[in-house]
């Protein structure tokens, strides 16, 4: 990506004691997930807006890098309504989240595996 912006922002100049958070488009692109989520501080928000402002080339990428986000989400979302994962692999994935192990239930799924999710280990 071609930075159209210098790499020093207003707040760079001599005395002014800026951070300099996005100095350059690969900063940009170091920010884009915490910018996304909304966990950037609020002066490397400013900062990054302000570079997305002066940098046509990451302004377009901010907008597609959001467009392929909310295409695999609809993706996504398409094959769980169609193909919904078993019911023992969500159970044994919280549980892993949460540091327990799952209990055991009826298997539900198809093809009578052990676990419920398909596979042939000890879910």
């Amino acid at each position: 990506m071609t930075c159209s912006r210098s790499n020093n922002s207003p707040s760079d100049q001599p005395g002014q004691g800026a951070s300099n958070a996005v100095a350059s488009c690969k900063d940009c692109i170091e920010f884009l997930i915490d910018y996304l989520e909304g966990t950037l501080p609020a002066a490397k928000r400013a900062e990054f807006e302000l570079h997305l402002e002066l940098c046509p080339p990451c302004h377009r990428y901010l907008h597609q890098y959001q467009a392929t986000i909310t295409l695999g989400q609809a993706a996504m979302a398409e094959q769980a309504a169609k193909n919904p994962p078993p019911e023992a692999l969500i159970k044994a994935i919280i549980a892993a989240m949460h540091g327990s192990t799952p209990k055991p239930g009826p298997d539900k799924s198809e093809g009578g595996k052990a676990g419920g999710c398909g596979c042939s280990g000890d879910c």
